[in-house]
């Protein structure tokens, strides 16, 4: 399996597992692992910013804010 391949999978399993943290409203839980995910590469801003239904309980949190910032920041400037 390629580093890409490995990657994307890496970031879908922490995507499912910060899920799980929202939809048992653990909202710290669920911000550490997001933040966990921006660590390590993760910035689909798009994804986190407004279509993933499961963030909708924590967009309003000024972590989340404060995170996404960085991630948007990270989506514009990245560069192939």
């Amino acid at each position: 399996m390629s580093l890409l391949a490995q990657l994307i999978l890496f970031h879908k399993q922490r995507l499912k597992e910060v899920s799980m943290e929202f939809l048992l409203n653990e909202k710290d839980e669920a911000l550490s692992w997001l933040e966990n995910a921006y660590d390590r590469g993760f910035i689909n801003w798009p994804l986190l910013a407004s279509k993933g239904p499961w963030l909708a309980n924590i967009r309003g949190e000024d972590r989340f804010k404060s995170l996404m910032v960085k991630v948007r920041d990270e989506w514009e400037n990245f560069e192939e």
